[in-house]
């Protein structure tokens, strides 16, 4: 089950329980962990839409409609393509994989974002890297040094308010060791966390290095 997307979510069955997520989340920051490699509630963040669903599965679907249009949207994640389909993104990871193979299709010669990091890391590993255009590389794939997987530390809920109403939220959950973890594009070390000069040029971070935090801007405002 998918519990970080949202499988696994409950509703309250009394009517009369409204305690808010933000007030709850307050009450969880002080009891969390500063164990490195642990995800905890220490430093979290939260975000819920003020604008309401009718049912908590149109929540949830606005909630991933939302992650996948930060990570992918054609004319804010990714350029419009010649035919109006997808072009190239203007994430750094397409050009720091075919920098690092020493592959590249011609037309994609010309690197379009010359940041040499994987920031969507942070979202979650492993991440599966597929170039359908001849000349470009072979499947590639990111993952934690010497482990298989690493859980997300992004959780999105349909979350429903005191007056019946389904609200779209997101919680971001901090591990204080992430920052050491190493790594890896297959055999190749790679790093993930950007410095301002790099946020800079990353146009979907519009300057912000934090990428979990700048997508909780986006899923509050869509923008």
């Amino acid at each position: 089950g998918r519990t970080r997307r949202g499988f696994g979510a409950v509703a309250p069955v009394e009517k009369k329980w409204k305690r808010n997520p933000k007030k709850l989340l307050e009450e969880f920051r002080r009891k969390g962990s500063r164990i490195p490699g642990l995800t905890s509630f220490r430093n979290a963040e939260i975000c819920v839409t003020h604008q309401t669903f009718g049912s908590g599965l149109r929540a949830l679907e606005d909630s991933l409609g939302k992650l996948k249009d930060f990570r992918q949207k054609k004319g804010f994640a990714r350029n419009f393509g010649e035919d109006g389909g997808p072009g190239r993104s203007r994430w750094p990871e397409p050009d720091e994989i075919r920098e690092i193979t020493g592959r590249s299709a011609p037309k994609h010669a010309e690197r379009l974002v010359h940041v040499h990091k994987f920031p969507r890391a942070i979202f979650g590993m492993p991440i599966i890297f597929h170039f359908k255009d001849r000349g470009d590389p072979d499947t590639t794939t990111l993952k934690p040094g010497g482990k298989e997987r690493r859980a997300s530390p992004l959780f999105l809920r349909a979350f429903q308010d005191s007056n019946g109403r389904y609200r779209a939220m997101a919680l971001v959950m901090r591990d204080p060791g992430v920052e050491r973890e190493r790594v890896q594009l297959d055999n190749h070390n790679v790093n993930i966390f950007l410095t301002q000069l790099e946020a800079d040029e990353i146009t979907p971070l519009t300057g912000n290095p934090d990428v979990l935090n700048r997508f909780l801007e986006y899923f509050a405002t869509g923008h």
